[in-house]
């Protein structure tokens, strides 16, 4: 129990229980990976006898996954059994008998969730991409309708490969706004989808201002 990061048995027992009923759901006999032994004596908070839990290796697993992730030696125990399962598959080989082995059907598991994952983050991505594809030629023909190689600040740094995030294009655009203000230069307003009315300004500024960035770092 200290172990694992908890100073009280009411909380960490909370943690074995579900040990226990996810060792019941995937078929196991939770008794041989959960022994509980009578100790002599009571407990002096609750009155009532104080229990000892014997865990196998199993057992051990199934707690430190139904254990409470915000603890340190929760997250470690964690990561610690995750490695071992993957060098334990590793050594074993996924198929034995033509079946797999619980270790191989908790890493296809895992396998099948991560590429979930990644089918979702893809499919994200294209639709952002076509977002800003837009948002760019959008910017492309305001610029030209306009003042011809102006550019707002999302359009110039996806001209250049720069990051896109929020973040990056603020400091950009204060960068931009100070070349300017230097230059005796009014930005040129253009409406943006998404952002409303944003400012535009010469290739040339957005050049100095990613280079004053860039210095700075």
């Amino acid at each position: 129990m200290p172990h694992l990061g908890y100073e009280k048995w009411e909380r960490f027992s909370d943690a074995i229980e579900r040990a226990i009923t996810a060792s019941r759901n995937s078929g196991h006999d939770p008794e041989q990976h959960f022994s509980r032994i009578r100790e002599d004596g009571r407990s002096s908070s609750t009155g009532v006898p104080r229990a000892d839990v014997r865990l196998t290796r199993y057992g051990a697993y199934l707690l430190t996954l139904n254990g409470d992730p915000r603890k340190p030696e929760i997250a470690a125990a964690q990561t610690y059994f995750a490695v071992k399962t993957r060098e334990a598959e590793l050594a074993a080989g996924p198929d034995q008998g033509g079946k797999l082995i619980p270790i191989g059907i908790l890493r296809a598991a895992l396998d099948h969730i991560e590429n979930v994952g990644r089918k979702a983050d893809a499919a994200h991505d294209a639709a952002e991409g076509a977002q800003v594809l837009g948002e760019e030629n959008s910017a492309r023909i305001d610029a030209i309708e306009g003042r011809h190689g102006w550019f707002a600040g999302l359009a110039y740094a996806r001209l250049h490969g720069l990051p896109t995030s929020k973040p990056y294009l603020q400091r950009l655009g204060k960068a931009a706004t100070a070349v300017a203000v230097l230059n005796d230069l009014d930005a040129h307003k253009v409406q943006h989808e998404l952002y409303g009315w944003v400012n535009s300004y010469p290739e040339w500024v957005w050049t100095q201002a990613l280079n004053s960035i860039r210095e700075a770092s």
